[in-house]
């Protein structure tokens, strides 16, 4: 009687399915003008390429409100992500660091604005720790939709304190 229960105790044993991390983007750029391709990469601690996924069709998909651009899959544990927004010449528009948490099924969102376009992080005398770019300062690469406490302060707290343009509306979003 012993034996049936030592299979079924390695059976359970056996390992855990791995998580799903669905990648979104969240961006004012426009697609097809601004970007023409989307690569999510994956990194081990070491810095090690573990994964890369492309995307060429972006379509007209509305990436201000958001669009998912990646399901990747793996173990639970720090993922270091960096989101790619390339041109048609294949040229590098903004790369996005993402630090995320992953603790079973996980929502990973990546906010990248046109101020980020030119800047370097960590910026000279800035936080070494602070390697992505949200609205032109350096913040946490932890610094998702999912975690707003890792973003810092907000840039604005209406339409109004955007400014303003020519050619189309200005909008405060989370």
């Amino acid at each position: 009687m012993k034996y049936p229960l030592t299979v079924l105790l390695l059976l359970c044993a056996c390992g855990q399915d791995p998580s799903t991390v669905y990648v979104e983007l969240r961006t004012d750029l426009v697609a097809g003008i601004e970007f023409d391709r989307i690569e999510v990469l994956r990194f081990s601690e070491d810095g090690t390429e573990l994964l890369r996924q492309e995307t060429r069709r972006i379509g007209d998909r509305d990436f201000l409100q958001g669009s998912q651009i990646a399901t990747l899959q793996g173990a639970d544990g720090d993922w270091l992500l960096e989101v790619r927004l390339r041109d048609a010449m294949d040229g590098l528009v903004v790369t996005q660091p993402v630090l995320v948490t992953v603790r079973g099924d996980t929502l990973a969102t990546a906010l990248i604005s046109r101020e980020c376009r030119d800047v370097a992080c960590p910026a000279a005398l800035g936080n070494p720790s602070h390697t992505a770019c949200l609205a032109g300062e350096c913040v946490s690469p932890r610094c998702t939709l999912e975690s707003p406490e890792e973003c810092g302060s907000p840039q604005c707290d209406s339409d109004e304190s955007c400014g303003s343009v020519e050619c189309g509306d200005v909008q405060c979003l989370d």
